[in-house]
């Protein structure tokens, strides 16, 4: 388990990325291989680099408050699909039918082309693009 959580990244801007990254060290292995894999790091030096990490973090922050208690009692998630885009793993769940998720329970992630029906986080699209509207 992370000594941290989405709420602590929050109070240190400066060192989000830094945070993150002590952060993501504490999910399960599994979960760290897939972010290996995937290469999130890069991801997270390139968005910290373009001043968009703490933006981003927010706005998850912000939707985890939104949603209700993710995989095995996760009460802030972060969820990043394939291709690298902050998704909203709640939008999937709403359409598999409640059958498939009670089967799933606690392993969401399981559940068969759940990838294919979750939709981007329309507010971390935001935080992307809000920097580039304001003046």
């Amino acid at each position: 388990l992370s000594p941290l959580d989405l709420t602590a990244l929050l109070q240190d801007p400066v060192n989000v990325a830094s945070n993150l990254r002590t952060y993501i060290a504490g999910f399960s292995p599994g979960a760290t291989e897939v972010l290996e894999r995937y290469k999130f790091d890069d991801k997270v030096a390139a968005l910290d680099r373009a001043g968009l990490l703490y933006q981003i973090v927010v706005s998850q922050y912000e939707l985890s408050m939104t949603l209700p208690a993710g995989p095995a009692g996760c009460s802030m998630c972060i969820y990043v699909d394939m291709d690298g885009v902050l998704v909203d793993l709640q939008s999937g769940l709403d359409k598999v039918g409640k059958k498939m998720r009670k089967k799933y329970k606690k392993r969401e992630d399981e559940i068969p082309r759940i990838f294919s029906l979750i939709e981007p986080s329309c507010k971390a699209t935001s935080a992307i693009h809000s920097p580039a509207t304001k003046k």
